[in-house]
């Protein structure tokens, strides 16, 4: 018997180091908005982190095929009723 090929994934990786890298920063903002009085909170700030993190996400996501796509974004899998 020869020996086997090992399956090509259709899942992208992305590095620890990538995802440490870009993510950590915009949860220390989120950490120091949380402790902001609610009337100082930046909500347009809080928009700009969840845009950034969605744009992390879709760039990301965008060689995987077996993500779904809707108008650019990534769509989370239903999930079994």
């Amino acid at each position: 018997m020869g020996a086997r090929k090992p399956k090509k994934s259709a899942e992208t990786m992305v590095s620890l180091a990538e995802v440490t890298q870009k993510l950590v920063p915009l949860a220390k903002e989120v950490k120091e908005q949380s402790k902001r009085h609610i009337g100082l909170i930046s909500t347009t700030r809080l928009a700009i982190i969840a845009s950034e993190i969605q744009r992390l996400l879709d760039l990301w996501a965008s060689n995987d095929t077996s993500v779904r796509r809707v108008n650019g974004r990534v769509v989370p899998p239903k999930r079994p009723v």
